[in-house]
């Protein structure tokens, strides 16, 4: 008796399946890096103010890691973040290995000069930066066992924005973000709007 056509293509299938290759190696960090984040932060790292893509080249890969799997996890507000939200879309399609593989590879990026027209600050943008110091560094290279990253030469428009979101709460208020309270509790202390502008002009212009 002939072989009925459904289960001859069965057959088929399942001889094919059984003699496929075994599966092909896991992608790099490098190729993570490019298929889920140089579209938007560049090959270099260096972000896009267009996009509001901030600098991730030269921060270390504990902190990049630790603020992925929070926007991850819902600990990092994405309210009124275009681009956190279509990362966190992203995210949720990524196992936890991946996340960290994407961490180490931008961490390992050389620190990218941004060109940015900013206003001079003079002493008073160094005396507002001193209380900034104890844990991002005289020459805010970041301090990794802090988990303080490195502030210097990011975006100016991205430090505006971030300050501005952990002074009114939309980031550092998550109980277990204990490094995002204490980030908090530092932004609160500017004195004024034009403190914070100041402060933000100051680190932008310091070389990475």
């Amino acid at each position: 008796m002939e072989a009925q056509p459904t289960l001859l293509l069965l057959s088929v299938s399942l001889g094919l399946a059984g003699s496929a290759p075994a599966s092909a190696e896991p992608p790099s960090s490098q190729q993570l890096y490019g298929r889920h984040c140089e579209s938007c932060h560049g090959p270099r790292g260096a972000g896009s103010e267009a996009l509001k893509a901030p600098a991730l080249a030269g921060l270390d890969a504990s902190y990049l890691s630790r603020q992925l799997h929070d926007f991850a996890s819902g600990r990092r507000s994405i309210e009124g973040i275009p681009l956190a939200r279509a990362m966190v879309a992203l995210l949720e399609t990524l196992p936890a290995g991946d996340i960290d593989r994407i961490a180490a590879h931008a961490a390992q990026l050389p620190p990218v000069h941004l060109e940015q027209t900013l206003p001079s600050t003079g002493f008073r943008g160094r005396g507002l930066y001193s209380g900034c110091s104890s844990c991002h560094g005289s020459q805010g290279s970041g301090t990794p066992e802090l988990g303080a990253p490195r502030i210097a030469g990011q975006h100016a428009w991205y430090l505006r924005a971030q300050l501005r979101r952990f002074r009114s709460g939309q980031r550092g208020a998550d109980p277990k973000d204990t490094r995002g309270q204490q980030m908090r509790t530092m932004a609160l202390a500017i004195a004024s709007d034009e403190d914070l502008e100041v402060l933000v002009n100051y680190v932008a212009g310091m070389k990475p």
